[in-house]
């Protein structure tokens, strides 16, 4: 498995002075049936301390990435890249499992 970061992430990284993202599946409610539905969450910072054994960590060309467990799967690679909507920059992910 490698995980990589695009160029343009990297850039947007330095760009909002951001050295570690935490990469994690949130459970969100839809406001129509109230059924669960799984959201892949990637934020600024680290995992608390009380579930951080739930991540592994990686250290990325300089940057720190903490990815839920349960989300990877170490036959697949993980690409970090930068995507635009509406005039603002996000990061996605693929290569990890949803649940």
């Amino acid at each position: 498995m490698k995980i990589t970061l695009s160029p343009e992430v990297e850039e947007y990284l330095h760009h909002k002075h951001k050295e570690v993202l935490e990469v994690f599946v949130e459970k969100i409610y839809s406001t129509h049936m109230m059924e669960p539905v799984s959201h892949l969450e990637i934020k600024y910072g680290a995992p608390h301390s009380n579930i951080r054994d739930k991540f592994k960590t990686f250290d990325i060309d300089g940057f720190k990435v903490y990815i839920e467990d349960d989300l990877l799967d170490e036959t697949t690679d993980v690409m970090f890249h930068l995507e635009k909507f509406l005039g603002l920059k996000y990061i996605e992910v693929d290569g990890l499992k949803r649940h």
